[in-house]
This record gives C-alpha cells, sequence and structure tokens, in this order.
C-alpha cells in the first residue's frame, strides 16, 4: 500500500529516481554477494532487504555522491571491513569512513578477521565451501 503525503504526490516526488537506480545497481550487488555467500538465493534476499531499508529512505540516500554505498553497508553488516575492503574493492580510506573508523582500526580489523578466515578455512577447508553449495 503506498503511502499518502501530500496529497498523494509526496510520495510519488520522493521516489524520483528510485527505480532507476534499483535497475542499474540491483545485478551488480547481487553477483557480489554471490560471490560470498555461493547462494544465489541468499544473495538476492539479502540485497532484497537492502533495497526495501534504501526506499524508506530514499530522499536522504539519493543526496549521496555514490547511493550505492549505502546500500553496500546493509548486506555486509557481519564482516563489514574484510567484505568493504576485499570483496568490494573499496580502499581501506574509504572503509574507515564508510564505518565511522580511523583507518589504523581498519587495518587491525582487516588483520585480524583475515587471521580468523585463514584459520577457520585451514581447520575445514571442504566442510567451509560445501556449506556454500560448491563443488
Amino acid at each position: 500500500m503506498e503511502r499518502e503525503s501530500n496529497g498523494g504526490r509526496g510520495r510519488q516526488a520522493d521516489l524520483t529516481g528510485f527505480e532507476e537506480f534499483y535497475q542499474s545497481a540491483y545485478a551488480r550487488l547481487v553477483g557480489q554477494l554471490f560471490s560470498v555467500t555461493g547462494s544465489l538465493e541468499q544473495a538476492e534476499d539479502v540485497v532484497q532487504e537492502a533495497f526495501i531499508r534504501a526506499l524508506d529512505r530514499w530522499p536522504r540516500i539519493q543526496a549521496y555522491d555514490m547511493p550505492e554505498l549505502w546500500v553496500r553497508r546493509v548486506p555486509v553488516n557481519q564482516r563489514p571491513v574484510l567484505l568493504l575492503h576485499d570483496v568490494l574493492d573499496l580502499p581501506i580510506e574509504e572503509v574507515a569512513e564508510q564505518l565511522g573508523l580511523p583507518v589504523s582500526a581498519v587495518r587491525g580489523r582487516l588483520a585480524r578477521v583475515r587471521a580468523k578466515l585463514a584459520r577457520h578455512l585451514a581447520a575445514d577447508p571442504e566442510g567451509a565451501l560445501s556449506r556454500h553449495g560448491r563443488p
């Protein structure tokens, strides 16, 4: 159900550009998350949830220079430093800005999460991959 505001026209005006933004970013974000999860269904679910949140905040988000960065932040809340830097290829400085952290903190967290991931994969390499639907 569409929310009414300003005689029903305000909501429509607030959504200017959202559909175009969605069409241009959706497939790219699903592809990036699919490369992490190995599950197309899971990647689509997470990206759809991110866009639902973005839709609710669209008037504010569209003012950003790169609104896709906001949408990228939603699905990567679990391990944001590793995913933002290593998967989404954002520079450390941009990761720090997105997370509101000093660059030194991002470097430290990145080192810790990489070490933890390496230990996990060394302990159970077949199990880690097979849980994500990979052979």
